[in-house]
């Protein structure tokens, strides 16, 4: 009977320390809760604002992969701009020195043509000078078988002397004398006789009027009453 009692008075304390831990736990379940939601809390927080920093983060890397972009554009449309400019300039410099060689050929062909003028010239000068030489000589060798030549001259009788011949530059000209300035003599006041004087201008006959200041002259004259009267006169005109 005694034994019975223990074993309840022990089955009785068993309950009663079973229910003292339970209501421990309980206890202790309620204190953790609250902190342990916290936490939660906490982290979620944490996490939301890391999403957002990287957000945040992933918006800032797009913007300066946009402006490194922009800025490589930028810079290869500068380098094509700047490869453009120089093709340019070659351009312009070959240009230029295909125009300078073109000068100095066209250059080199007018001073040769020049030249190959002033040559023509020189030698058209020197066959009218051939030329009226020899009309010249024709001239007085025709008077000379006329008789003209050889013929003396009394005072006031109106014949002619031998002619003489005078060269040198027209100062004065008028349809019947000519002044010729000569060199190294005083100046020749010769007379144009219409009828006697025989002009040629160019290799062609002319007329007293055709005679300019400034022409050279080679003139054949003979003296009559004192005065010199042309019967030959070769005109060059002046030069220009």
């Amino acid at each position: 009977m005694q034994t019975k009692r223990i074993s309840i008075i022990g089955a009785s304390l068993l309950l009663a320390a079973t229910a003292a831990c339970k209501q421990r736990s309980s206890e202790q379940q309620q204190q953790q809760q609250p902190s342990a939601q916290k936490e939660v809390e906490q982290a979620q927080k944490e996490s939301e604002n890391a999403y957002d920093k990287a957000k945040e983060a992933a918006k800032k890397a797009r913007d300066q992969t946009k402006e490194a972009q922009s800025s490589s554009d930028e810079a290869q449309q500068k380098q094509r701009e700047a490869s453009e400019a120089q093709q340019k300039a070659q351009q312009k410099q070959q240009e230029a020195q295909a125009s300078q060689q073109q000068a100095q050929q066209e250059g080199q062909q007018a001073s040769q043509e020049a030249q190959s003028a002033q040559q023509r010239a020189q030698q058209a000068q020197q066959q009218q000078a051939q030329e009226q030489q020899a009309q010249a000589q024709s001239a007085q060798s025709a008077q000379s078988a006329q008789g003209t030549q050889g013929q003396s001259a009394q005072p006031g009788t109106g014949t002619t002397t031998a002619l003489q011949s005078a060269q040198g530059t027209v100062q004065q000209a008028s349809g019947n004398e000519v002044v010729i300035q000569r060199q190294g003599a005083p100046d020749l006041r010769v007379k144009l006789d219409p009828q006697r004087t025989t002009i040629m201008k160019n290799g062609q006959p002319a007329s007293a009027n055709e005679i300019q200041q400034g022409s050279t002259v080679s003139v054949q004259y003979g003296m009559e009453n004192n005065q010199p009267v042309a019967h030959n006169v070769i005109v060059t005109p002046p030069a220009g």
